[in-house]
């Protein structure tokens, strides 16, 4: 199993979490030097509005075990991007997909069986770290950041 193949399934679980219609879902942080160009990476042209979605490696320790094998431990950041609009409790709406997203990864504790020698972690599960607004590009989104651990045994 390769840290890929572990983003891979936390992506799969982020999509059927968000479902259809609730933005795009990046197996990356998205960037681009022109703003039209990088609000096109997160803009949802039928709502017209931002939402996306991202999934990326954050750390990965590696420790022996002592018993000729070694643990591997990931984490990676699931963010998610969504436009404010205080008339239709963006907030709300929001904060229902991020906890949509979760329930998901909190009861898949193998992502979806991709993790075949290990799952998340026991002592970190899926957690929510912050909520807050933050500007992307000209225009003020809700943020969230979705922090997820999980561990595989490797054999030396």
């Amino acid at each position: 199993m390769s840290e890929a193949t572990v983003r891979a399934g936390i992506v799969a679980l982020v999509t059927t979490a968000v479902g259809t219609g609730n933005g795009a879902i990046h197996n990356r942080q998205r960037y681009a030097p022109q703003l039209e160009e990088f609000m096109s990476l997160y803009l949802d042209t039928t709502a017209d509005a931002v939402r996306a979605w991202t999934v990326s490696n954050g750390q990965e320790l590696r420790r022996s075990t002592g018993l000729g094998t070694r643990r591997h431990t990931y984490q990676h950041v699931v963010r998610g991007y969504w436009s404010v609009d205080d008339a239709a409790s963006s907030e709300t709406v929001f904060r229902a997909l991020v906890t949509t997203v979760l329930d998901q990864l909190c009861a898949n504790r193998t992502l979806g069986g991709v993790l075949t020698q290990g799952e998340l972690s026991k002592d970190n599960y899926p957690s929510l770290v912050t909520m807050h607004f933050i500007r992307k590009g000209k225009v003020l989104v809700h943020y969230a950041e979705i922090h997820v651990w999980c561990w595989e045994e490797v054999q030396m």
